[in-house]
């Protein structure tokens, strides 16, 4: 079953389009260290949850370094190996989601975007650390 869909009405930039329903999605990651493994909650960030999954799609983070660790905070990657995919993304920020519901923890182990303000996230991603 595939709960990703490409939208065809905007042929330079694919836009990955998620249902609200659409169940957690496994996404299985290797490094260097060892294997882990990201749930992808779309109901969380439907924008940011398909972003995610299109630069998974694509290859957009393979050989993609953990460019920013701070001790007792984050670990950040996402500035892709690849130049001409890196280029095509380094202005395609996304939408601030905005999930009904009670706030999204803050807590060690979840993925969160990095930005430098509203509506400023594109491919950097970061793990909050314990």
């Amino acid at each position: 079953r595939d709960v990703v869909t490409i939208d065809s009405g905007n042929e330079n930039h694919p836009v990955y389009l998620l249902g609200l329903e659409a169940p957690s999605i496994d996404v299985e990651c290797s490094t260097t260290e060892g294997d882990l493994r990201a749930v992808i909650r779309p109901e969380w960030s439907p924008h940011g949850a398909a972003r995610f999954l299109e630069l998974v799609d694509m290859g957009y983070f393979d050989g993609c370094a953990l460019n920013r660790v701070v001790k007792g905070f984050l670990t950040q990657f996402g500035i892709g190996a690849d130049y001409e995919l890196r280029t095509k993304f380094r202005q395609a920020n996304i939408p601030d989601d905005h999930p009904p519901g009670p706030k999204i923890p803050f807590e060690p182990g979840f993925l969160s975007y990095a930005g430098s303000g509203p509506d400023s996230r594109s491919t950097e991603v970061f793990v909050v650390m314990p």
